[in-house]
């Protein structure tokens, strides 16, 4: 009891995050001690006996509660604070250090990943030139082992600026190659494969060299998506957060959003009353040519396609010569026979048949209209050029 009595008083911050609420409700100097023997709640803990209701401890309490508070036996007890102590919360401070690299003013000035790597790799060469004579000197292009070595030279910079010590990276298991550029050790270190697709280099994933790398394997790869495109990067590197990097860079991308955009699309016209009223099958037809085909013995041939408006129902004749005669009187006589007379027809304006040229030039449009005029077939040509 005397423990709880010392738990009343707030001078650590777990003991008064426990007790805060009795602490905002009464003030701790009003707080007593009750003895044990005096103490009704004591009863039911020891066992309470069968004649309980004859204690007038257990229904009234102690008899000086009666009395007023300044004749009360039980004064407040001094503050023993070695229990205390032991539940006393032990605080630990840990300090996070924020290391920001510093940004070089080249990854600045360059947009482009490929122009940040030649302008090192001609730093470097300069470098290497001062030390030497004249005549030792190297002149002419960048070779592929200048540009190789320059990109590894801006990794380490990069690397040092972002994970300054051995605890700031995010993942555990990192090592440092001969050449000093940290890797990540990957868990197929047993397949013989590419030592940079087994141990593949880390990279800060906000870092502004790391965009500019991601940039251009994106342009690369025909502006891949996001999937594909961390595909490709993890081969070589693992960058950190890799996937939201990724996809922010794929997000922006100027190309990407002009394909993926959506054209503005036209209000949808209504029907022709040919197609939507009812009709008999083969009553409204379409007639088109398809081919050139080839038949047995090298003989051309031409399919006269007709098809109904209303049902989509298909009727197919195959005619040998694009003449009047052959192309419309006769196929257009075969189709009636089979299907009945048709009552409108549409067909093309004819533009679509100047390209077997001269085989065409027999149809004579004058005597299908007439024929058809005799027959009450109304004849209905599209608009050039109609879809």
């Amino acid at each position: 009891m005397n423990v709880c009595l010392q738990l009343l008083f707030p001078p650590y911050s777990k003991v008064q995050s426990r007790a805060r609420n009795l602490v905002q409700n009464r003030s701790s100097d009003l707080w007593r001690h009750v003895p044990g023997e005096l103490n009704p709640t004591y009863l039911l803990s020891r066992g309470s006996p069968p004649r309980l209701f004859s204690y007038s401890l257990w229904w009234e309490g102690p008899s000086w509660l009666l009395e007023p508070p300044s004749n009360w036996s039980i004064d407040c007890l001094a503050c023993e604070t070695s229990e205390v102590e032991r539940e006393k919360r032990k605080v630990r401070l840990c300090n996070l250090v924020a290391v920001e690299g510093e940004i070089p003013w080249y990854a600045i000035k360059f947009s482009n990943f490929q122009s940040i790597i030649r302008f090192v790799s001609w730093m470097l060469r300069f470098v290497k030139n001062a030390k030497k004579m004249l005549q030792f000197r190297e002149i002419g292009n960048l070779t592929v082992h200048e540009i190789e070595h320059a990109e590894k030279t801006l990794i380490k910079i990069f690397q040092a600026k972002f994970f300054p010590f051995e605890d700031s990276f995010p993942i555990m298991n990192v090592i440092t190659d001969e050449e000093g550029i940290k890797r990540v050790k990957t868990r197929i270190t047993e397949r013989s494969d590419n030592p940079e697709f087994i141990y593949p280099i880390i990279l800060p994933g906000e870092c502004l060299f790391t965009q500019r790398l991601i940039e251009y394997y994106h342009r690369q790869n025909c502006h891949a998506g996001t999937q594909i495109l961390l595909g490709i990067l993890r081969e070589r590197f693992w960058i950190v957060r890799g996937r939201r990097v990724v996809w922010k860079i794929v997000r922006n991308c100027i190309r990407c959003q002009r394909y993926k955009c959506k054209s503005p699309g036209s209000e949808p016209v209504s029907l022709p009353s040919d197609r939507v009223n009812d009709a008999a099958v083969f009553e409204v037809v379409g007639v088109d040519l398809a081919g050139l085909l080839y038949v047995k013995g090298g003989q051309k041939s031409w399919i006269v396609l007709l098809t109904c408006t209303t049902y989509r129902d298909v009727h197919l004749e195959l005619t040998s010569s694009l003449s009047t005669e052959a192309f419309f009187l006769l196929s257009l006589r075969r189709f009636i026979a089979k299907r009945g007379r048709p009552r409108v027809i549409y067909s093309d304006n004819g533009t679509n048949f100047r390209g077997a040229q001269g085989e065409l030039s027999g149809i004579d449009r004058e005597i299908i209209l007439k024929l058809n005029t005799i027959q009450s077939i109304i004849w209905k040509f599209n608009p050039p050029t109609a879809a």
